[in-house]
């Protein structure tokens, strides 16, 4: 996967801030970042049978998602590692 350097802003309200931490709690994300990455993967992959929409399906799915990119961020590390080491 590639680095995460763009950056995607908007304005919420405060009840709906609230209700993204609570979000982020109930499905174990770990910030909201988190949280709204993870929906918006699934959006865009359609990945996630509709008649399986459970808050614990998508839950489980977005931190599968976040797995997803931490393993790919730990390959290219390791990619980055073995070039290093290699052109010794």
């Amino acid at each position: 996967m590639t680095p995460k350097n763009k950056l995607v802003s908007f304005r919420i309200s405060h009840d709906e801030y609230v209700r993204l931490r609570e979000a982020c709690s109930s499905v174990g994300a770990r910030n909201i970042s988190e949280l709204a990455r993870a929906a918006m993967n699934r959006m865009i992959n359609s990945t996630v049978d509709p008649s399986l929409s459970s808050d614990a399906t998508l839950g489980l799915h977005g931190q599968v998602l976040d797995l997803r990119s931490k393993l790919d961020d730990v390959a290219n590390d390791v990619e980055r590692l073995a070039r290093a080491v290699g052109s010794r």
